[in-house]
């Protein structure tokens, strides 16, 4: 299933679907163009592993001064 912000149908047997308060669009014929209205939270799952791997890096390696530990985890997007 697509995850899109605009759906529209792709073919004569695309039906338009409202379910659960999000817009679907369903075809029998081409399971390909099944459709979802809506956004995807893979972007705010990366933010979570982006600071995994920066904790991660911090225990794997010793810095010489605690500023540079707390630059790094004061904002931790700039590294990424």
């Amino acid at each position: 299933m697509k995850v899109r912000s605009a759906v529209k149908r792709l073919c004569r047997n695309c039906k338009v679907v409202k379910r659960r308060r999000r817009v679907f669009v369903i075809c029998k014929e081409n399971p390909k163009h099944k459709q979802r209205q809506g956004f995807s939270t893979l972007a705010a799952s990366n933010t979570n592993s982006n600071l995994q791997t920066l904790e991660i890096a911090a225990t794997n390696y010793t810095f010489n001064s605690p500023a540079v530990l707390n630059h790094m985890f004061s904002n931790p997007l700039t590294l990424v």
